[in-house]
């Protein structure tokens, strides 16, 4: 009942805190991605978990649904390790309880190695809160564990005061002050100021209660003004309750009182539980030594009501000690020995355990727990010299194989260098020859051109018509070399589209023939296309059409007046086989040899005068290569000659 009515209590205030710093919060974040926004949240949440508790549980409840929308664990158990801090610095510890058990969930689900490490951390706080010094030391120590393995020692110096406090509510002020100072020593070398100044104040407590007065009042004073410069608000309400029990200790009562009172109001403002409980039961001891027993009791009251409210053993033992000490002193035997009795009850359940604390029990579990991981690492360390030799004789041989492998990329480099050396001086001596055949056309047009401009009113119509077509046909001929280039170059870029389909092959070759019926009528050649109408071939239809235009071409080119060029077909079980065959002048082997070579000018005048670059042949290669076709020639000077290309059948 009481939880509820605490986190009741909790929820009503929260609409009571301050909207103008959340809207602004949200306003800033507002266009941000959820993860960004998420991570904001959590990083305001964090800063404001002392000061403005509440605003920090609204903040961090608005992370973990963007957190929970997004699917995220690991930030899913950060934020409710935060919330759950928060919830423990207001003294809603089963609240804080909740939200660290379902951070211990989500960070395994996670497998977040740090997070569950925190995870514990808060649980062994919550059961230190709790007099629990069983299980608080177990889990600090389970977070111990795993901080040490992943090598985080912010995350230890965490473990390391909460260590300190366990041994300091157990009156170990020698083994709190210990592991202080190991947290301390983390805190500088990590520069976790904020941390520093919590554990200076811890150890000023313990130097309070040492009776080493000054040393406590000099390190509470410094805090104060660290504290006010950060302006933090509960490390200030910690240091003025510090300096008002001094006060007390010297029985200087009146300046005790207003140090107690500002600690307790400020204590209140920032919803601190724990710290309330503490000013009140130091107010009440106050008012006890200054013989005011009804203010004394007035202040008891809320002390008992307040420790009960967030289920603090050993701030409810306190109490009962306080109300003990003032029912003798105001004579009242009777009230005096029932407090007496409660808080003897209840200290002989956390009595039990601070014996396992002074027995030295923590410390052996840890010892306990140092060894078998110093064990297993022995073991570990045995089973890897086994693997390491392993290891070694496996790396020995990737070395050889690897010392292997660059060896022949060496070499397969050097070779691919030496090809690319070959093929750059090959296109060179192309490209020069090119230059060439293209300069020559060029300048018979100019020239042409030059000579009909002169003379032009001096030739008669037939001589000028007769000359406009000569330089039509170098023009042609200039033309025809430039779209064999343009092919060949968009080629050896692969910018031409290869898109074979099964084409009827008779049709095609009788658009190629009347193409060139001027050429066949002025020779007087006959060409028979011996094709069956159903002959059919897979191939890409551009690529064909320049194939065949350019072997037929060169047939005309070489054949002899009134000769004859047949064209037929066949299928074999794999090949679709066309040939082109005429009577013409015929070539010999190294003319044949050197036909398909870019350094080699294999050029031949037609037996009209007709000439060439000798490119479109060398297309008719690359176009078949990339059918993954065959080329052969048959041929015999004075012979004529055969074409013979085969294109693989679909399959």
């Amino acid at each position: 009942m009481l939880k509820k009515t605490l986190i009741l209590f909790i929820t009503v205030t929260a609409l009571h805190f301050s909207q103008t710093s959340i809207d602004s919060i949200y306003k800033s974040i507002s266009s941000l991605e959820d993860s960004a926004r998420a991570r904001i949240l959590l990083d305001e949440t964090w800063k404001r978990r002392s000061n403005e508790p509440l605003v920090a549980i609204h903040l961090g409840k608005e992370a973990l649904k963007i957190y929970k929308s997004l699917g995220n664990k690991e930030g899913i158990a950060r934020t409710n390790n935060y919330i759950g801090i928060v919830y423990t610095n207001i003294g809603a510890i089963e609240v804080a309880f909740e939200f660290y058990k379902e951070a211990l969930k989500s960070a395994e689900e996670a497998d977040s190695q740090i997070q569950i490490a925190y995870s514990y951390n808060n649980l062994g706080e919550i059961f230190r809160t709790k007099n629990n010094v069983v299980s608080a030391t177990e889990y600090i120590q389970r977070a111990i564990q795993i901080f040490d393995s992943i090598k985080d020692k912010k995350g230890l110096a965490y473990c390391y005061v909460n260590l300190g406090r366990l041994y300091n509510s157990q009156d170990d002020f020698k083994k709190a002050l210990e592991f202080f100072e190991k947290a301390r020593i983390i805190a500088v070398e990590l520069n976790l100021e904020d941390m520093h100044g919590r554990i200076l104040l811890s150890i000023a407590r313990i130097a309070q209660r040492n009776g080493d007065y000054d040393k406590a009042e000099k390190t509470f004073f410094t805090l104060e003004t660290l504290y006010k410069q950060t302006d933090y608000l509960k490390g200030i309400a910690g240091v003025w309750r510090g300096l008002g029990e001094l006060s007390y200790n010297k029985k200087n009562y009146n300046e005790a009182l207003d140090y107690l009172l500002k600690a307790f109001d400020l204590n209140k403002k920032i919803y601190n539980a724990e710290g309330e409980v503490n000013s009140l039961n130091s107010i009440a001891k106050v008012y006890l030594a200054l013989n005011n027993i009804k203010t004394g009791e007035r202040y008891l009251s809320l002390a008992l009501q307040k420790a009960r409210g967030i289920y603090s053993s050993s701030l409810i033992a306190n109490t009962y000690k306080t109300y003990y000490e003032l029912y003798k002193l105001s004579g009242r035997l009777d009230s005096a020995l029932v407090y007496h009795e409660k808080y003897y009850t209840l200290k002989d359940s956390i009595v039990t355990k601070e014996e396992i604390i002074k027995m030295g029990e923590l410390e052996s579990l840890i010892k306990i727990e140092k060894a078998e991981k110093e064990k297993e690492i022995i073991q570990k360390e045995l089973e890897n010299q086994t693997k390491q030799r392993n290891y070694l004789i496996i790396i020995a041989i990737l070395s050889v194989i690897l010392a292997i492998i660059l060896l022949i990329r060496y070499f397969d480099k050097k070779k691919i260098s030496e090809e690319l050396k070959s093929i750059n001086i090959v296109k060179d001596k192309f490209f020069r020859i090119i230059a060439h055949d293209l300069r020559e056309p060029f300048s018979a047009t100019f020239t042409a051109l030059g000579l009909l401009k002169d003379q032009y009113d001096d030739l008669s119509e037939s001589e000028k018509k007769e000359a406009i077509a000569m330089i039509g046909g170098l023009i042609k001929k200039d033309f025809d070399l430039l779209e064999n280039l343009l092919l060949w170059a968009k080629n050896q870029r692969n910018e031409i589209a290869f898109k074979p389909n099964i084409l009827k092959l008779k049709p095609i070759i009788a658009k190629i023939i009347q193409l060139i019926e001027t050429n066949l009528d002025r020779k007087n050649i006959s060409v028979h296309n011996e094709l069956d109408e159903g002959f059919e071939i897979f191939a890409d239809d551009q690529m064909l059409n320049t194939i065949l235009r350019n072997i037929i071409f060169n047939a005309v080119k070489f054949t002899n007046p009134n000769g004859t060029i047949k064209i037929n077909g066949e299928v074999s079980t794999e090949y679709c086989i066309i040939k082109i065959s005429d009577n013409g002048v015929g070539m010999d082997k190294d003319t044949i040899k050197d036909l398909f070579a870019l350094d080699k000018k294999t050029v031949s005048k037609g037996t009209a005068g007709e000439s060439g670059s000798g490119l479109g042949m060398i297309l008719v290669k690359e176009f078949i290569d990339r059918h993954k076709g065959t080329i052969s020639i048959e041929s015999e000077p004075g012979a004529g000659t055969t074409v013979i290309i085969s294109f693989p059948k679909k399959s």
